[in-house]
């Protein structure tokens, strides 16, 4: 039997640029998907770059999150968290969506970033979406409308 995972929080990545609604979306993706795992392999490969922007950004880049993938050890639900505090070695930060699935964790909860389970991370430069590895995947399966407005929040790969 194949686990699902969910994958949550959009209305949390673009929260200074869309409206917010209590209907968040979520897309589930089988754990064995291709795609969303060569996305994750890619947005851990460029962990790096997130954080040496973020110990260091320029004039035009704010706004830093990752997705983490936390599992309640039957399901996994991936979560956008904001207010990072610390470095790439020991990490914070504050889980922004609401769990659908998965409760070991709270909406605004401060948690430990275990470097395992980061899945995507990203930041804005001139007001685009740098990172979003995960989420680029996910366009398709979204409303249009809501697709849409994301992908022209998204700077070029």
């Amino acid at each position: 039997m194949r686990r699902i995972t969910r994958f949550v929080g959009l209305a949390a990545l673009v929260l200074a640029v869309m409206p917010v609604s209590a209907e968040d979306s979520v897309v589930e993706f089988s754990t064995e998907d291709p795609e969303m795992n060569a996305a994750i392999a890619k947005a851990r490969d460029g962990l790096p770059e997130f954080w040496e922007r973020f110990a260091d950004p320029a004039d035009n880049e704010a706004d830093f999150s990752l997705k983490l993938g936390i599992s309640d050890g039957r399901e996994t639900e991936h979560f956008w968290c904001g207010e990072i505090a610390g470095t790439a070695r020991s990490a914070t930060c504050v889980i922004s969506n609401e769990p659908v699935n998965v409760f070991t964790v709270a909406y605004g909860e401060r948690v430990s970033v275990d470097p395992e389970v980061i899945s995507d991370w990203l930041f804005y430069r001139d007001d685009k979406i740098v990172g979003a590895e995960t989420l680029r995947v996910m366009l398709p399966h979204l409303e249009k409308k809501e697709a849409a407005a994301l992908r022209a929040l998204l700077a070029e790969p």
